[in-house]
């Protein structure tokens, strides 16, 4: 046989994966937005925005797998232990994301507007999209889960995702000038 042969990934071997992109995409938009934004220039809100487009993009990944996954039993629902790790492992991972968006609405928004940027159409586009992959996500999420007992767990995990991001995007959403 030439070339090697890759053997398929299970479902759940490619949702676990997806949890894991998830989670690395958010540490490298975290390494972009740590920096002062002074060290980040004008191409700083560009970098910053692709960065959150990865996010949104490994979000949407997620989404799929769930359903891949759910889809892979015989019931359509996935299986406790699954559904329990992907939710664990997000609300491990909420504080790097409410850091990063903490971050993004409170220090680099205010940059922005100091080096006469106004609002980075390109990062406020990244969190809407964001916003919008998530709930999707946990829709998904939730579709998948056959235990009521994870139900309520991933609604909190979830309002806390959501509410990071609404206040990010509503910092974003502002058309006056912040006071400096």
């Amino acid at each position: 046989m030439f070339g090697s042969s890759k053997s398929q990934k299970t479902p759940w071997e490619t949702t676990d994966g997806a949890v894991e992109d998830l989670l690395q995409a958010a540490c490298t938009l975290h390494k972009t937005v740590e920096p002062q934004p002074d060290r980040l220039g004008i191409l700083g809100a560009g970098s910053i925005g692709v960065k959150a487009e990865s996010v949104r993009k490994a979000i949407d990944r997620l989404k799929n797998a769930v359903l891949s996954c759910a889809a892979a039993e015989s019931d359509g629902k996935m299986q406790y232990k699954q559904v329990e790790s992907v939710v664990e492992r997000l609300d491990n991972s909420n504080p790097l994301f409410v850091t990063v968006l903490e971050r993004l609405s409170e220090v680099h928004f205010h940059h922005f507007h100091e080096i006469g940027m106004g609002i980075p159409t390109v990062v406020k586009k990244a969190l809407g999209w964001i916003q919008g992959s998530i709930q999707a996500c946990l829709t998904t999420l939730s579709n998948a889960n056959k235990i009521s007992e994870l139900t309520q767990r991933i609604s909190t995990v979830g309002n806390r995702l959501l509410a990071a991001v609404s206040k990010a995007l509503a910092v974003y959403s502002n058309t006056t000038t912040p006071d400096l």
